[in-house]
């Protein structure tokens, strides 16, 4: 079976991270795998009255019971199975085989990477997170989230990233950091830095740190970025107590792609270092064994040969080379 990774959801519910086969479904709706993190946080969230999902610690299995009245109308089991998947084999949960109508979405070769979570005053969490697609930065994003948290830190990180493969798009096509004033992005940086999360420069400190760098058309300017980007109530201008006034939710309007260079050259390290520590320790050492492991970070092994950032792959690529040709001769 080809099972692939993908997102899923019932209507309007959260995404869930899971596997499928793309070429099978029932009526029409797809069939998925979800692993334990994923499947827990699924029976949290579709248990309601009447319709009880739990897992079975001892049969490693989760249980869905519809009752009545407390009667026991039916039961269904959500077994584990065992599942070569595209990133190897994997302990799965079957929530396919239930009769769900599961909508599929492809992955497209995205990732989110968390690289922070904070609690808020507001009783929410914070987030800071970088997008990839193709192992290339698309965003750095931070946003916040009203979630329930049971004190387990790898569920809230679960739900989180699901939440935020589900607004992908949407934080694709925030405007970008870079292209805002110089005193805008300062602004940001002051808010984000901030541990009160906000940026208020009175009128004095105005005088003090940032009139020599600044002019009152820079004032003029950043007014016109507020109406430009809608961002009305998030950052106020000559309040009569502060110049400037920045409030935490503004850094949830950008993309801050500043050091987006960087992260891909972190992130192509990464990706190498990984791929030639799980090449290394395979038996098999062939081209073919290299290219399926670099086919599941979404790598054309003769592509990126080259490419800045890849270049651990050329010293496998090349002992292969020469191991293939003392063979041959």
């Amino acid at each position: 079976m080809n099972i692939e990774k993908g997102f899923f959801c019932i209507e309007d519910s959260d995404y869930y991270e899971g596997y499928y086969n793309k070429n099978q479904s029932w009526n029409g709706w797809a069939m998925p795998y979800f692993d334990k993190v994923n499947a827990i946080l699924i029976a949290h969230d579709f248990s309601s009255l009447g319709y009880e999902i739990t897992y079975d610690k001892y049969k490693d299995c989760f249980i869905c019971k519809i009752t009545e009245s407390d009667n026991e109308i039916s039961t269904e089991i959500v077994k584990k199975k065992i599942i070569d998947t595209i990133d190897g084999e994997k302990e799965l949960y079957d929530f396919g085989s239930l009769g769900w109508t599961w909508d599929g979405y492809e992955n497209n070769n995205r990732e989110v990477e968390i690289i922070a979570i904070w609690s808020r005053d507001f009783g929410d969490f914070g987030v800071n997170a970088i997008l990839y697609q193709h192992n290339i930065p698309v965003a750095n994003i931070a946003d916040s989230f009203e979630i329930e948290n049971n004190g387990k830190s790898i569920y809230l990180v679960t739900k989180i990233k699901n939440l935020m493969y589900k607004n992908f798009e949407q934080y694709t096509k925030l405007p970008k950091v870079s292209n805002c004033s110089k005193i805008l992005q300062d602004v940001y940086d002051g808010v984000y830095s901030s541990d009160s999360e906000m940026c208020h420069i009175d009128y004095e400190g105005w005088n003090d740190f940032y009139n020599e760098e600044y002019s009152k058309d820079d004032i003029d300017f950043l007014k016109k970025e507020v109406k430009k980007y809608g961002l009305e109530e998030v950052l106020e201008i000559d309040t009569g107590e502060y110049l400037v006034l920045g409030y935490g939710d503004l850094i949830t309007l950008f993309n801050d792609d500043r050091n987006f260079e960087r992260l891909e050259l972190d992130k192509a390290d990464k990706i190498t270092n990984t791929i030639s520590q799980e090449f290394r320790r395979s038996k098999d050492k062939s081209k073919q064994k290299l290219e399926q492991l670099c086919q599941r970070y979404g790598i054309i092994l003769n592509d990126y040969l080259y490419i800045e950032g890849y270049t651990n792959l050329i010293d496998l690529y090349q002992d292969y080379e020469i191991e293939e040709n003392t063979m041959n001769i």
